[in-house]
């Protein structure tokens, strides 16, 4: 019996991402070491980006097991806190899974990938700055673009990352 390559695809796809995203929660969540290392890589580079631009902004990290709690202040004022559903983490697997389990040569898909999670990070880089500058100007429009917003953003991000590499590993039929 021959299984459906599509089929089989997405029936590994949702596996692989369904076991890494229990391991996540399970052991690396409570561990705490990837995601304190996340977070504070993308609280850094947020906090150095609004820095270049003349920003008052800085980075408190606040000691606590498993994982310190990583704030970003804008003027003082404005907070936003970076938690492990914020940076990213599973998203990288995500985006990894797919590329890695379609066709293509290895060599190509390991560049695509890390080029892909380097162009997510600094969308989630964006993502947390606007956001902050967000919260200076009403609670409600932070909270819609967090929750609502920037997830259709970042996920419409990265489909059409795999389309452009679906689009570049399938070959184009004769017209």
């Amino acid at each position: 019996m021959k299984i459906n390559p599509a089929l089989r695809f997405f029936v590994l796809l949702i596996g692989i991402y369904l076991s890494i995203y229990f391991i996540h929660q399970w052991y690396i969540l409570p561990y705490g070491k990837v995601d304190d290392f996340l977070n504070h890589l993308l609280g850094w580079a947020s906090e150095k980006t609004l820095q270049l631009f003349g920003a008052d902004a800085y980075l408190k990290i606040v000691s606590q097991e498993p994982i310190p709690q990583h704030f970003l202040y804008l003027q003082k004022q404005a907070v936003v806190f970076i938690g492990s559903a914020c940076n990213g983490f599973l998203l990288y697997v995500l985006y990894t899974c797919f590329i890695m389990l379609s066709t293509g040569k290895w060599l190509h898909k390991f560049l695509f990938v890390i080029m892909g999670i380097a162009v997510i990070f600094i969308l989630n880089v964006i993502r947390v700055i606007i956001l902050l500058y967000l919260l200076t100007i009403d609670r409600e429009l932070f909270d819609i673009n967090h929750h609502f917003v920037f997830n259709f953003i970042v996920y419409g991000f990265i489909f059409l990352l795999w389309k452009y590499w679906f689009d570049k590993q399938v070959p184009q039929t004769a017209q």
